[in-house]
């Protein structure tokens, strides 16, 4: 408890540092702007657009009618019908807005839980920021026309992070918080990157 207030100020520079990096790389964004090209538009947006009315009008999305002669919404992973950040955002936000500013919440989430990954394995604190921009800003960006790659991504170092946590401490309740990080990486709805990082995770515990 002595340290809260040290491990306070540091999570706040982070944050800080993340948040900035998000308006350096992502300005258009944070004024209306959009992606150009992939799926975004053909596919993406479309869905997007009938869940935001459907949680608007209280209502769960399951058929979408509005694509050839229809298919279960629900059912179509990449939606995140269930996933809390799209619940909120899409009910309270503009589908344009709610699309865009929910990857620049995981762009900061995935930003901070590198550095704290990084630092929970010994690496110095500019060694780690330096890690987190290579992950993060290395091939994130290049992906931008879908948006799984960030929503889902960012949850791979928050896992590993709880992982290595549990290893060095062996508290049970880092197995609860990583076992509900790969949860809500399987609601964010791309389930490759929710089987890699699961490799990932059974590779980093035989390795360490």
């Amino acid at each position: 408890m002595n340290n809260f207030p040290s491990h306070f100020k540091i999570c706040l520079i982070y944050l800080l540092i993340a948040t900035g990096l998000t308006f350096l790389f992502w300005l258009p964004l944070w004024f209306g702007g959009g992606f150009v090209g992939g799926d975004l538009y053909s596919y993406f947006f479309p869905q997007k657009v009938l869940y935001a009315e459907s949680l608007q009008q209280l209502e769960i999305p399951f058929w979408n009618n509005r694509t050839g002669w229809g298919y279960p919404l629900i059912g179509e992973s990449q939606t995140g019908v269930f996933y809390p950040f799209n619940l909120l955002l899409y009910q309270i936000c503009s589908p344009n807005n709610a699309y865009h500013f929910n990857q620049i919440v995981h762009y900061i989430i995935a930003f901070i839980a590198t550095i704290l990954f990084a630092r929970k394995t010994g690496i110095s604190k500019p060694s780690s920021i330096l890690a987190a921009l290579i992950f993060v800003y290395g091939w994130f960006p290049a992906r931008a026309c879908v948006e799984w790659g960030i929503v889902t991504g960012a949850w791979l170092p928050v896992t590993l992070f709880f992982l290595e946590a549990f290893l060095q401490s062996k508290l049970w309740r880092y197995l609860v918080l990583l076992s509900a990080a790969v949860c809500l990486q399987l609601l964010a709805g791309h389930f490759e990157l929710a089987f890699l990082t699961q490799l990932t995770l059974v590779g980093y515990l035989l390795l360490r």
